[in-house]
């Protein structure tokens, strides 16, 4: 028997370094916009905690602020790859982040006019 641990790589083969993989622009564009999405995600997540914080004082809300975030990943995760699977998907990612930014609108405006009760930010919590 053979050992291929000890046998060198091929010369035709190319190596998938995160250089190699980003020069694909539309994989590239993907995601940045995955990162910036996520990394916009963590923040309305923390700012969510702090202001409830702030709002009732109260650790068992904060909680559930992060139960509101995690709700729907256990809930609609496993009809989500069939949902993608059925339907097209620019137009599913697009939808969500229509979602997403209305929802982020919602929170930003309930909050500048004063009306973000605790259970405003959990419903806002849950639809992001």
């Amino acid at each position: 028997m053979k050992d291929r641990t000890s046998e060198p790589p091929t010369p035709d083969a190319v190596p998938l370094t995160p250089p190699h993989v980003l020069r694909n622009d539309l994989f590239r564009r993907s995601w940045l916009a995955s990162l910036s999405s996520n990394l916009g995600i963590q923040i309305m997540a923390a700012t969510a905690a702090w202001s409830m914080m702030v709002t009732t004082n109260n650790p068992e809300r904060v909680a559930m602020v992060q139960t509101a975030l995690l709700l729907p990943v256990l809930l609609f995760g496993f009809l989500s790859g069939s949902v993608v699977d059925i339907f097209n998907k620019r137009r599913i990612v697009l939808i969500g982040s229509l979602v997403m930014a209305a929802s982020c609108l919602c929170a930003w405006l309930g909050h500048q006019l004063g009306l973000m009760p605790p259970f405003f930010l959990l419903i806002i919590c849950f639809i992001l």
